[in-house]
């Protein structure tokens, strides 16, 4: 049955199901996980919850396939529900739960319901590693809180092409959002240009510090632009 879902068989992994004597939470997750990576969408959508709605119990990995599903369908508010049944449910959540939970706030702009998620990801005790880190950074990018946003760029620990292009993305979308900058988070934004390979962006950051903002370049400052020129090969 797993084969046939590996290459997109769905029909015939529900008819080798169907015949089993007895199924186990593989076998249902499975389906589930089949249903998700359908193309048929609408279809699709409804015997997820077909097979979901009639597993005789669900882990982690049910919850996960299926609000993963519904967030990368464009059902943001079905993938949120699931994820707070999920919760009343009484199970742990993990990493990739709260990742598309905070994706899915990103993509509707749910930004009180994406700072309760961040308060629970805190809580639960998880590092912001590139997955869930970027997940969250998106959310407040999105939602224009862009202090909050350089707050959660910082706490990436191992930071991606991904983490910078957002960054920047949401300096160019929103500005700096009702807060004025100071030299430290203009290294930021410099650096995030450099990374991102945005030289013609970081060399107007770069003039609008002291046309803008009255922020006199220091050391770092310079550091960030010799690196952003060098990256593209335009220190001559």
């Amino acid at each position: 049955m797993s084969g046939y879902v590996q290459n997109g068989l769905v029909d015939e992994a529900r008819e080798t199901f169907e015949q089993m004597p007895q199924r186990n939470i593989v076998s249902w997750n499975a389906m589930i996980a089949g249903y998700v990576q359908c193309k048929r969408r609408d279809m699709a959508r409804k015997l997820c919850h077909y097979f979901f709605d009639r597993m005789p119990r669900r882990n982690l990995v049910s919850w996960a396939a299926m609000i993963a599903g519904y967030a990368q369908s464009g059902y943001s508010e079905e993938a949120l529900r699931l994820f707070v049944d999920m919760k009343r449910d009484g199970e742990r959540l993990n990493r990739s739960s709260f990742a598309s939970a905070l994706s899915t706030c990103a993509h509707i702009a749910a930004l009180e319901l994406g700072m309760q998620l961040h308060g629970q990801l805190v809580k639960a005790g998880y590092k912001s590693g590139s997955f869930v880190g970027n997940a969250l950074l998106l959310m407040y990018c999105k939602c224009g809180v862009i202090e909050a946003a350089c707050s959660a760029f910082e706490e990436i620990m191992e930071k991606d092409i991904f983490s910078w292009n957002t960054m920047i993305s949401g300096y160019a979308i929103h500005g700096f959002a009702g807060f004025k900058p100071d030299d430290t988070t203009m290294v930021r934004v410099l650096s995030a240009c450099s990374h991102a390979g945005l030289v013609d962006r970081g060399m107007e950051y770069f003039y609008s510090m002291n046309q803008d903002y009255g922020i006199t370049a220091i050391l770092q400052h310079y550091n960030c632009m010799v690196d952003l020129l060098g990256r593209a090969g335009r220190l001559d």
